[in-house]
C-alpha cells in the first residue's frame, strides 16, 4: 500500500525539527565548530545519511533556523511603523523578550550560540528592510541615497539595545526598552524624513 504524500511529507517535518531542535541543543552546550553531522544525527536520533539527505552541513541547519527565526521576528512585528507607537513597541518587545529568553526556540537559541554576532547582523538587515518598506516614502528613498544611511543607524541602534537587554538579563521593563527604541527611531527617522521634504 502507498503512502499518502502527506504522510511523506509529516515525516519529513518531523525529521527536520528533530534535526534543528538537537542542533540547537547542542549549540547550547558548545561552538558550533565542535559539533559534527554524527554529533546531531545522534541525538536527533537519525543516522547520518538521513541527516545528509535534508542537510548538506550543520550550517545548512543553522540557515534555516535563522529563517525560521527571522520569520517570527517579522511576524511579531508586524508594520515597521510600530517603531513609532512606544506603547506598541512595548508590547512587541514582551513578545520577542519570551522568544529570546526561551533557551528551547529557535530564536532564543541562536541568541546564546556562537553564531549570535551572525543572527544579530541578520536581524538588523531584516529589520532594516522592514522600516525602509514600511515607513520611508518610495519617493524619498528614491530621492536620496542618504536615507539608506539613516536606516541602517535606526536599525542598527534598535538590535544594539535590544542584544544589551538580553546581555543584561532583560533587567528593565519592555516598556522602558521600548521607550528609548521608540525615541531613538522618531529622532533619526522623522527628523531626517522632515529635511528630505522641505
Amino acid at each position: 500500500m502507498a503512502r499518502s504524500a502527506s504522510h511523506i511529507d509529516m515525516r519529513v517535518i518531523k525529521t527536520k525539527r528533530s534535526i534543528r531542535s538537537a542542533l540547537a541543543h547542542l549549540m547550547t552546550q558548545r561552538d558550533i565548530s565542535l559539533i559534527s553531522v554524527s554529533d546531531v544525527a545522534h541525538a536527533a536520533m537519525v543516522n547520518k545519511k538521513t541527516f545528509l539527505a535534508h542537510y548538506a552541513s550543520i550550517y545548512a541547519v543553522v540557515e534555516e533556523m535563522e529563517g525560521s527565526a527571522l520569520a517570527s521576528l517579522k511576524d511579531t512585528v508586524g508594520s515597521a511603523d510600530v517603531i513609532f507607537d512606544s506603547e506598541r513597541l512595548g508590547e512587541v518587545l514582551c513578545q520577542i523578550g519570551a522568544m529570546a529568553s526561551d533557551t528551547t526556540s529557535e530564536f532564543g537559541c541562536l541568541l546564546r550560540s556562537r553564531v549570535r554576532d551572525e543572527f544579530l547582523s541578520k536581524m538588523r538587515v531584516c529589520i532594516s528592510d522592514k522600516i525602509g518598506s514600511d515607513t520611508i516614502d518610495s519617493h524619498i528613498r528614491a530621492s536620496s541615497k542618504r536615507v539608506g544611511y539613516a536606516i541602517d543607524f535606526v536599525s542598527g541602534g534598535i538590535v544594539s539595545i535590544f542584544s544589551r537587554w538580553i546581555d543584561s538579563g532583560f533587567k528593565g521593563s519592555a516598556t522602558d526598552v521600548a521607550s528609548a527604541m521608540e525615541s531613538f527611531a522618531r529622532s533619526a527617522l522623522i527628523g531626517y524624513r522632515s529635511q528630505l521634504v522641505k
